[in-house]
């Protein structure tokens, strides 16, 4: 095991979920591979529909095609989890990158050493926007670093971090309850299986569908662990951890007949229009 970095935007609510649940989990993780795109590149494509100056993101399918022809051993970005390997490069990128979250937003995971691309994110900030002039796309996944000062990114294939902040989690269980507060029994009891090692239990997975002219950001919620687990053991847990006093506060549907309420994330889709000069990197992207 080993133990990284990342700040986690829970103004955003699909990240408000996935940290009140109490983990950050890869794509591949949950099985859900088709079309499916890691929470962090949804988020900069969402940015992008709503602010077209940000076009520069679009140049990471291209990127994308890089490694898939010469360098398939390497952890995708469109479908990787982002750390850092120490507080210092989390708070300099936080910084550099304009992201400018509270500090308290920095967390701490535990995850295992394998399928990790070691990257020097330097290349991206700098040459991103200049599409493969110099090739220097194939330098960037070879490990090369871009100049004196690196700011090496740790991109990881499968697996799932646990978040240590308790803190933030509350503060995100907060989130949810107060814009979402029909989802929040599905959520409380999400937030219990998890913590009994149902590790994918109500994850977030977003997702990008391709209709041949637009790119649409849409999301999916796997809910087939309640599906596969017994109504009886779900229970048991969810009195175990009312014995314990660790069921985080709910709200009743105000519907008596309805069980539980997904979280409405419908605001957080988008769609955008690629040009015809990025369509090939894109469709390539979505072929079989």
């Amino acid at each position: 095991m080993v133990t990284v970095y990342s700040f986690l935007d829970i103004q955003r609510p699909m990240v408000a979920w996935e940290v009140a649940i109490g983990r950050l989990a890869s794509i591949a993780f949950s099985g859900l591979s088709n079309g499916a795109i890691s929470l962090f590149m949804f988020n900069r494509l969402r940015r992008f529909s709503l602010n077209k100056s940000d076009a520069v993101v679009l140049d990471e399918f291209l990127l994308e095609a890089v490694r898939r022809q010469s360098f398939q051993n390497e952890v995708s970005r469109l479908q990787g989890l982002y750390f850092f390997e120490n507080e210092e490069d989390a708070l300099r990128a936080n910084c550099e990158w304009e992201f400018n979250l509270p500090e308290h937003y920095l967390c701490s995971f535990d995850i295992d050493e394998k399928g990790i691309t070691k990257v020097d994110s330097e290349w991206i900030t700098h040459k991103l926007r200049d599409g493969n002039a110099d090739g220097w796309m194939e330098r960037y996944w070879s490990g090369e670093c871009y100049g004196s000062t690196p700011l090496m990114e740790l991109i990881v294939a499968d697996g799932i971090g646990l978040i240590n902040n308790r803190t933030l989690r509350q503060e995100a269980y907060k989130l949810i309850l107060a814009k979402y507060p029909g989802s929040t029994r599905l959520l409380s009891a999400s937030c219990c299986l998890f913590s009994r090692g149902i590790q994918t239990i109500s994850q977030i997975v977003p997702c990008l569908v391709w209709d041949g002219t637009v790119v649409s950001g849409d999301y999916i919620i796997n809910l087939g662990d309640l599906e596969k687990i017994p109504q009886g053991r779900i229970q048991q847990i969810f009195n175990d951890c009312a014995k314990e006093g660790s069921v985080p506060q709910w709200i009743p549907h105000p519907d008596p007949n309805v069980s539980f309420e997904v979280p409405d994330f419908r605001s957080e889709k988008f769609e955008i229009q690629p040009t015809s000069a990025q369509l090939p990197t894109i469709k390539a992207h979505f072929a079989p």
